[in-house]
């Protein structure tokens, strides 16, 4: 009974850094900055290291604790690369939140103090 109990145990420690990894999902990046350009409004999101969170539509905006969860959807959501494609993104952005996307222009810096962008504009 005692060797379960360890075994159980030592199971648990093992997935907590994988629990802290999840919670982190911007943790390599230091800047991420997304502007869309949709129908009828704009919309920002921002993380910028270690813990600022940025959330703009339109005229209202919120930023800190309670903007926190709809960065990190986002962020998740896109799961940026360097390999990444402008088209996947705008694809994944159509399909998801934004059907109305007009323009993307994201910003990404990376723990190495790598600049990454993605830009889009829908033709016509």
């Amino acid at each position: 009974m005692r060797k379960a109990m360890t075994m159980v145990f030592l199971s648990f420690l093992l997935l907590l850094p994988l629990k802290a990894a999840q919670a982190q999902p911007v943790s390599h990046d230091k800047v991420i900055k997304i502007s869309l350009r949709l129908e009828k409004t704009d919309v920002f999101f921002a993380y910028i290291e270690p813990d600022r969170y940025i959330y703009r539509k339109g005229n209202q905006e919120i930023s800190g604790p309670k903007a926190k969860a709809a960065v990190l959807k986002e962020i998740t959501t896109l799961s940026l690369t360097p390999e990444t494609t402008s088209e996947q993104i705008v694809h994944l952005l159509q399909t998801t939140d934004f059907p109305s996307i007009k323009s993307m222009d994201i910003r990404m810096i990376d723990s190495d103090n790598h600049l990454y962008t993605w830009v889009w504009n829908q033709k016509g």
